[in-house]
């Protein structure tokens, strides 16, 4: 099986903290979605820490449209081995296929630009479970889409290794944002 270091992408020592300190509090036969993986790094790292009893999915399109490229075979590739579930598509199509407060765990890497981070936290916060989270990474300068974007909906967010944005959802008889 390749090590998840030995994969292309940009996850790192922060994101090992961060998805290790929640992928660690999602309970026996829990529920955890990705959305964005491209060649899988981060899903490799997700799936080699997850409880053998948590359902494991991975969403994204893995194609890029402005060079006709399709990652999915290099993806399939490198997750040889590893438990879990591809959902090709838009996450806002696939946010459709989960009944509301039926995950534990949503990670949120996709397109780092304002509209798609706030439609991103609109779809998928009402599928995650009350006590369940929501976290997404680039809360940093060079993407102020994602700052603005939390910040008008999660003001209550708490910051992780000084770039992931993570939010916790609340019982329903606190006030929600959204």
């Amino acid at each position: 099986m390749k090590h998840f270091l030995d994969i292309d992408g940009w996850f790192d020592d922060a994101g090992v903290s961060t998805y290790r300190h929640f992928i660690n509090q999602v309970p026996i036969g829990g529920t955890i979605v990705e959305c964005g993986a491209k060649f899988g790094r981060s899903s490799a790292f997700l799936c080699d820490e997850a409880d053998y009893s948590h359902s494991v999915y991975i969403v994204d399109l893995w194609t890029n449209d402005k060079k006709k490229e399709d990652f999915y075979q290099k993806f399939e590739e490198n997750m040889q081995g590893r438990r879990y579930t591809p959902l090709k598509g838009d996450a806002t199509e696939v946010s459709t296929q989960f009944k509301d407060n039926s995950i534990d765990l949503v990670i949120i890497d996709m397109v780092h630009h304002y509209k798609s981070v706030k439609n991103d936290i609109r779809v998928w916060l009402p599928k995650v479970k009350v006590g369940g989270a929501l976290i997404g990474d680039d809360y940093i300068n060079g993407w102020p889409g994602v700052i603005r974007a939390v910040d008008e909906l999660l003001p209550s967010r708490v910051i992780f290794e000084n770039r992931y944005w993570t939010y916790t959802k609340k019982f329903p008889n606190k006030k929600q944002l959204i």
